[in-house]
């Protein structure tokens, strides 16, 4: 399995490299980046704060969201889907 890696510090970098790159997934710790993404793309949401998640966890954004509280659960996740 191959992935290639962007990083980008601002939001605005965030939102371009996704359209232009046609990514599949997106590795944040910012819901306000992820809620507004595509579909099509999975959404990681790298977050270990439990009422920030409990917060978001009633809103229809965190359906799509797939919450990775460590990089060990990233690994982990993609370990599963290939």
């Amino acid at each position: 399995m191959i992935f290639q890696v962007y990083y980008c510090e601002k939001y605005e970098g965030k939102i371009e490299l996704a359209q232009k790159t046609k990514i599949n997934y997106m590795i944040d710790d910012r819901m306000e980046v992820l809620s507004i993404l595509p579909s099509h793309i999975k959404k990681l949401w790298f977050c270990n704060n439990e009422k920030l998640i409990e917060s978001w966890s009633s809103k229809d954004e965190f359906k799509d969201v797939i919450n990775v509280k460590n990089w060990e659960a990233v690994i982990h996740y993609f370990s599963l889907n290939p």
